[in-house]
């Protein structure tokens, strides 16, 4: 994967042979992600004075790019800065320069490839990327016919000729633009994953930076005083103070390490701005004018030099291998208390995965073969069933994903594109997503809903060792800690953790085997091929053993499952072909020994794991070599196990004379590939421009494509608002009408179904039979933004207990959301009527239902959602009933979008039905406003539920909903459980429950409120488990 690094001093006089060792010394830091090319770009001499010859202030920045290995490009920039007389010793107080790694993804590795890539002649504008630019070939073609000629074969190559297109039509057509606007526009016209940073002699001494989908770091050192950058100290904000520092960006962590240890990961679509020596952060919307401003607070990073160097060892991986017994004590460390397991990362979302129908595990490689290690202790412990999943398979079948499902997704940087993918694909299905991560700040930490850090330290070496058995640990304290409800497996669980105790201790002792790892290296330097046999836990390892020695090795190695050798690779058996078979004691033993006996009837050429002591017993005529191992618990076997094989393939890579951190072919991470995914239905470019290449001439599609990507468009703002929601959601379902369409399928708007303060309701048919509600909005001045907010909440969601949008109409000041129809109208008709003839179709047990399922709907707002939503608005009013009165939640006007990690939520202003109003709505004073604004209301409703029930408990002057207030329950609780002791014991249980589960949601502190997903529990519950919350004193 591609690595990006870049240095600004500023105010701190650095000679350039200083900036350029930086620059150098990022790159080194990076080489563990694989690359095959790199490049760099600083100023040239007299780069802040204005110079005729250019078309900018100052001159051309030197650029270097060279194949091969970073110590390649060293010495091409030194022998180049030699040929053209540039003064290594010039001294600059403010200086950008940016560097780069690539991975060849489009076109061959050669420096015409390498980045930074120009915009042309002048190099106006620099860019390094890494990612992928879906559609660069649209944008290539585009450019091409507006005069810009490419010399590279890259997709990144389309980027800083865009910025360069953007620079000229705005600077042409408006005078002044500034780096950030030209950015901004570029990103609109960028589809695909990228990390960006962006230089200019048009810009000097400013540097921006922005992502979608890749990791980037930005590292301050602030200096203190006038020290002149010899001594910096720690900040905590970012400061626009003017005092001299050092700013980094980084594709990661380790890169910047020795330099600070103040750091913030950006997120997607921010841009982070660096000029004249601040740092501004921008949020932007494709949908928006002008981007927000974010304010964002640094994070200190724990990360030591120690652990991105080798210290007294040879390579990486040999140090990594080494450091195992000191990474399993950290991914332990303060997690083993009192006999049991606290992962505080998953604490609040236990109940949840035990209630899950199953667990699936995703991932790739190594991080794959540690998941599958863990499989069969986390079915004993849990109870649950577990499938394994390839992310990439998974999302070639779009295989099934459910809402009921818990999703574990384990990848040691966090930035696997697979993975993350995979992991889109489970959020857009509701599934509860857990991540298991060596790398904080990693879109998997901030993607999934929850997880488990493995903490086993910078990992260098492009075969992962230490974070693999660093995850099967992670991996077996989760399934203790989802297990530990269960009496039945309490013996077992303490065996495991008695052994999680002394693992360390036992992964030193097998260390112990280095040498003779070495010696068996040496004799197996000449053979061709390798298998590995493993069975029960250690097929795992068998698969993992032979990964190491194929990706670093270079040697042609499988991983056989021992149960299915008569089943082909037997066939394979001769006296030259090595073979390993695990035969540690568990369950499988007398099955492996079996297996033993076969291969050695065969002349197999055997190497043998054992159990110390077990030589004589897996392998009694000798014939065979024996390693011994110490024995631990069957289920960290695999943890011993595995760190024999890893000395192996590290031996035999050293032996056969190949790299063993930078193996051929590989990198650290893999970025997303050209060739994108897109799950069921989905709308994809490729089958929109195929549809249009039937219905309209090429003259009309070559048109459309330059219109889309704004390089032609002259379509009113509210139209090019609209085409950018639906290339965002283009996978939804709604559809969109024409107000004359509207206005034919409601009959002219003819059949009135009720209104509310944002418009009215029509009855409608579609044009196959089927019967809508069409909602006709109020006249708008605004540009359609709000309006297709609450379209874009609505269509995010799939729940019986949430209404389905069909449709929607924007033209001008008409709006329209088209639903499907609700033939008993909203909840208000039955809470509030109490003349209502039908009135016996909700009685107790109906009532109960109605507010179970819209529990079960706002929890699936709340959780259940790729995108979090808070209604707002919940009132009877609000909730529809279908003929079978399942109630379905609707209004989504008032609705906020929150990304799921986020608690706290933004709002301009109290919104939604005065009686309903959560009192943090109000004011500040009662607390931060989120999901539990939504508890509130749903608490409200659901004592109204029951008040409107008995009329002798009613308040005579309540006939509307948006006035009661249910304070009398708390003082007429004993009398209302009198009056209702008449009725059977299951209608009792059924008003009881509603009566205090509502008085919980109404609690005015939101740290007191329970969450849906405790009220949905809550109301499954028994009363006799359920106590009356504390007395609301509430103040207005």
């Amino acid at each position: 994967m591609c690595g990006i690094f870049a240095y600004l001093n500023y105010n701190v006089s650095r000679e350039r042979r200083y900036i350029l060792e930086v620059l150098f010394n990022g790159l080194r830091r990076l080489e563990y992600r694989g690359y095959d090319s790199s490049g760099i770009a600083l100023d040239a001499d007299g780069g802040q004075v204005p110079s005729p010859a250019s078309p900018y202030a100052g001159a051309p920045p030197l650029v270097f790019r060279q194949e091969g290995k970073i110590e390649n490009l060293v010495q091409s920039v030194y022998s180049e800065v030699d040929e053209k007389d540039v003064n290594l010793d010039t001294a600059f107080s403010v200086h950008a320069g940016i560097a780069h790694t690539r991975w060849a993804t489009h076109g061959v590795p050669a420096p015409r490839n390498s980045h930074p890539q120009s915009s042309g002649a002048g190099d106006e504008f620099l860019v390094v990327h890494n990612g992928i630019i879906t559609n660069y070939e649209v944008l290539k073609e585009t450019l091409t016919r507006h005069g810009f000629t490419f010399e590279s074969d890259t997709d990144t190559e389309v980027i800083p000729k865009l910025a360069k297109f953007v620079f000229d039509k705005s600077h042409d057509e408006e005078g002044d633009v500034t780096f950030s606007q030209v950015v901004m526009e570029v990103m609109r016209q960028l589809e695909g994953a990228y990390a960006l940073i962006f230089k200019s002699p048009h810009y000097p001494n400013e540097l921006i930076a922005c992502k979608r989908g890749s990791q980037l770091i930005l590292g301050v050192n602030e200096l203190s005083g006038q020290q002149n950058g010899k001594s910096f100290h720690d900040v905590k904000t970012l400061t626009t103070n003017g005092k001299p520092k050092e700013l980094f960006f980084s594709s990661d962590l380790c890169a910047i390490v020795e330099h600070t240890k103040n750091y913030l990961a950006l997120e997607d679509n921010e841009i982070c701005h660096i000029k004249d020596g601040s740092v501004s952060i921008l949020k932007f919307d494709p949908h928006k004018e002008k981007p927000a401003s974010v304010q964002r607070a640094l994070s200190v990073l724990e990360m030591e030099v120690e652990q991105i160097k080798k210290g007294s060892y040879d390579h990486f991986m040999q140090k990594e291998i080494h450091e195992q017994p000191h990474s399993l004590k950290t991914t332990m460390r303060g997690r083993l208390k009192d006999g049991g397991v606290l992962l505080g990362g998953l604490k609040e979302y236990l109940k949840t995965i035990r209630r899950c129908r199953r667990v699936v595990f995703i991932g790739c490689g190594t991080s794959y073969n540690a998941a599958l290690a863990a499989r069969p202790f986390v079915e004993e412990l849990t109870g649950i069933p577990v499938t394994m999943e390839v992310a990439s398979d998974l999302l070639d079948r779009q295989g099934p994903i459910y809402r009921e499902d818990t999703a574990v997704f384990v990848s040691q940087s966090g930035e696997t594109a697979d993975t993350l993918m995979a992991l889109d694909y489970a959020l857009e299905n509701g599934a509860l997503c857990v991540g298991i991560t060596n790398t904080v700040g990693s879109t998997l930490s901030r993607k999934t809903h929850c997880g488990v850090h493995i903490n086993a330290g910078c990992e260098i070496g492009v075969a992962s060792t230490k974070a693999y058995t660093s995850q099967i640990v992670a991996m077996a304290m989760m399934a203790l800690a989802i297990g530990s409800d269960q009496i039945s497996t309490q013996a077992r669980r303490e065996t495991i953790i008695s052994g999680l105790t002394n693992l360390s201790s036992n992964v030193s002792e097998v260390l112990r085997l280095d040498v003779e790892m070495k010696e068996l290296a040496s004799s197996l330097i000449d053979s061709e091929s390798l298998l590995v046999f493993g069975r029960g836990y250690n097929y795992a390892t068998a698969l993992e053993g032979a990964l190491k020695v194929k990706e670093v090795a270079l040697m042609h190695s499988e991983g056989m499952l021992a149960g299915e050798m008569k089943h082909g690779p037997l066939a394979l058996v001769d006296e030259n072909l090595p073979i390993i078979v695990i035969a540690t004691r568990d369950a499988c033993f007398s099955k492996q020994q079996s297996v033993i006996q076969q291969l050695l009837s065969r002349k197999g050429r055997l190497i043998v794991m054992c159990s110390r002591g077990d030589a004589s017993a897996v392998c009694p005529s000798g014939s065979c070599r024996v390693i011994e191992v110490p024995q631990v618990a069957d289920c960290l076997q695999p943890v011993i196990n595995i760190i024999p094989l890893q000395l192996l393939a590290y031996h035999l890579t050293v032996l056969r004379g190949f790299d063993v951190d930078q193996p051929r072919n590989l990198a650290k991470m893999h970025k997303k590939g050209s060739e994108t995914w897109h799950k069921k239905g989905s709308k994809t470019y490729i089958i929109a421009s195929t549809l249009s290449l039937l219905l309209v001439s090429l003259f009309i599609l070559a048109l459309f494509l330059a219109r889309k990507y704004g390089l032609l468009s002259n379509k009113p703002k509210e139209e090019q608002m609209i085409k950018s929601f639906l290339q965002k959601n283009g996978n939804l379902r709604t559809k969109r009408y024409t107000y004359a369409e509207v206005k034919r399928m409601s009959m002219s708007f003819s059949i009135k179904l009720g209104q509310g303060g944002f418009g009215d309701v029509y009855r409608g048919n579609l044009s196959d039979g089927r019967q809508v509600a069409v909602k006709l909005l109020k006249d708008s001045k605004g540009d359609g933004e709000e309006f297709m907010n609450e379209v874009a909440s609505i269509s995010k969601t799939s729940h019986v207990n949430v209404v389905m949008l069909l449709g929607f109409c924007l033209e001008g000041s008409k709006r329209a959301l088209i639903y499907e129809y609700m033939p008993n109208g909203s909840l208000e008709r039955y809470a509030f009527n109490r003349n209502m003839n039908n009135q016996n179709l909700l009685n107790w047990e109906k009532l109960f239902d109605i507010a179970v399922g819209i529990a079960r709907g706002l929890e699936y707002l709340h959780r259940g959602c790729n995108t979090r939503i808070v209604h707002f608005d919940i009132k009877p009013h609000n909730i529809l009933l279908d003929h079978d009165f399942c109630p379905k939640i609707s209004d989504f006007g008032l609705a906020k979008l929150c990304p799921n990690k986020e608690s706290a939520i933004s709002i301009a202003g109290a919104r939604g039905t005065i009686g309903y109003i959560a009192p943090e709505v109000y004011s500040k004073q009662f607390g931060i406003v989120s999901s539990k604004s939504d508890v509130y209301s749903y608490g409200m409703m659901v004592l109204e539920m029951v008040g409107a029930r008995d009329k002798n408990i009613n308040n005579a002057d309540s006939e509307c909903s948006s006035q009661y207030f249910p304070q009398w329950i708390y003082e007429h609780l004993d009398d209302y459980c009198i009056s209702i002791s008449k009725i059977n014991g299951e209608t009792t249980e059924f008003m009881r429950k509603m009566i205090i589960v509502g008085l919980w949601c109404i609690q005015v502190t939101p740290t007191y409120r329970p969450t849906m997903t405790t009220v949905v529990e809550m109301l499954e519950q028994s009363t006799s488990n359920l106590e009356l919350p504390p007395k609301v004193i509430l103040t207005w």
